[in-house]
C-alpha cells in the first residue's frame, strides 16, 4: 500500500509555467550559492591580510570562546571552515582577541 501511494503523489500535471518557475528558482538558488561561496574566499583572504592591534597581518581576528560549551570553533583563516549547523542557535557569542 506504501509504495501506490508514492507513485500517486509522483503523479502530476507539470504545467509548462510551473516547470519554467522551477527552473528559475532553482537557478537562483545555484546563484546565489555561488554568491556565498565567492564571499566566503574573499572573507579568508582578508583574514590573513587584515592588521591586528600591534601590526602583525597573520590571524589577526580568531573568536575564542570563553568557555568550552560554547558551540563555536576558532577561527583560523587557513583552511578556515564555518561551524556546522546546530538544530538550536547558540545562546552566546564568541569574543575577538587580538593577540594572537
Amino acid at each position: 500500500m506504501p509504495r501506490e501511494k508514492v507513485a500517486q503523489a509522483l503523479e502530476g500535471n507539470y504545467r509548462p509555467e510551473h516547470l519554467f518557475t522551477l527552473k528559475q528558482s532553482l537557478d537562483s538558488y545555484r546563484y546565489y550559492q555561488k554568491l556565498i561561496a565567492d564571499l566566503d574566499h574573499e572573507i579568508r583572504r582578508l583574514m590573513q591580510v587584515i592588521p591586528s592591534g600591534d601590526g602583525r597581518t597573520s590571524h589577526a581576528l580568531c573568536a575564542v570562546p570563553k568557555d568550552s560549551s560554547a558551540n563555536f570553533s576558532a577561527v583560523s583563516a587557513p583552511g578556515w571552515e564555518p561551524p556546522k549547523r546546530s538544530p538550536q542557535p547558540p545562546t552566546k557569542l564568541p569574543e575577538f582577541c587580538t593577540t594572537c
